[in-house]
C-alpha cells in the first residue's frame, strides 16, 4: 500500500471513528426510549433476551455475561423478579448455585420492546434503498466477525 493510500486509510479510520462514537450515544439513547415503557434498563434487557434465548442461565454466567459483579447481579435480579419478569431458584443438585428464567410475563415485554425497535428500525431504514441496506449488513457482520475473533488480541 502506498503511503498516499495509507494516509486516505488513516483519514476514513478517524472519520469512522466520529461517526461510529456518535452513531454509538443515538443508537443507545433510541435503546433507552425503546425501553422506557417497561422500565427496563439496557442490561435488563439484555439479560431478558439471553434468557428468552437460552432458558436458564446461573448467577455466575449474568455477571459474565453483562460484565457486572454478584452484588450487581442481585440489584439487577431483584428489581426483575420483583416486576414478575424473571424467577429466582436455588439449583437442586447445589443450594450456592441461583438460577434465573424467564417467564411469561418476561417473554411478553421482550415480544413488545423487540417490536418497538423493528417499527423504529423500520421507519430509519426504508430511506435506504436495498443495495445499501445489504452492504450495511454485511459490513456489521463483517465487524461483528472480526469482534469475536480478536477478543484476545492484545490492545495497546
Amino acid at each position: 500500500m502506498s503511503s498516499h493510500d495509507e494516509a486516505y486509510k488513516d483519514q476514513l479510520l478517524i472519520q469512522m471513528q466520529s461517526s461510529l462514537e456518535t452513531l454509538s450515544m443515538q443508537i443507545k439513547q433510541e435503546i433507552q426510549q425503546m425501553n422506557e415503557p417497561d422500565n427496563l434498563a439496557g442490561g435488563q434487557f439484555y439479560l431478558l433476551h439471553n434468557l428468552s434465548q437460552k432458558g436458564t442461565i446461573n448467577a455466575s454466567e449474568v455477571a459474565n455475561m453483562i460484565g457486572i459483579t454478584s452484588g450487581a447481579v442481585t440489584g439487577m435480579t431483584d428489581k426483575l423478579v420483583s416486576m414478575g419478569l424473571i424467577t429466582r431458584e436455588r439449583s437442586e443438585t447445589d443450594r450456592r448455585v441461583v438460577l434465573f428464567s424467564i417467564t411469561d410475563r418476561g417473554n411478553e415485554t421482550i415480544k413488545r420492546i423487540r417490536d418497538r425497535r423493528f417499527k423504529r428500525i423500520t421507519e430509519l431504514f426504508r430511506q435506504i434503498n436495498n443495495s445499501e441496506l445489504e452492504t450495511t449488513i454485511n459490513v456489521f457482520d463483517k465487524i461483528t466477525s472480526l469482534l469475536e475473533n480478536g477478543k484476545n488480541i492484545r490492545r495497546d
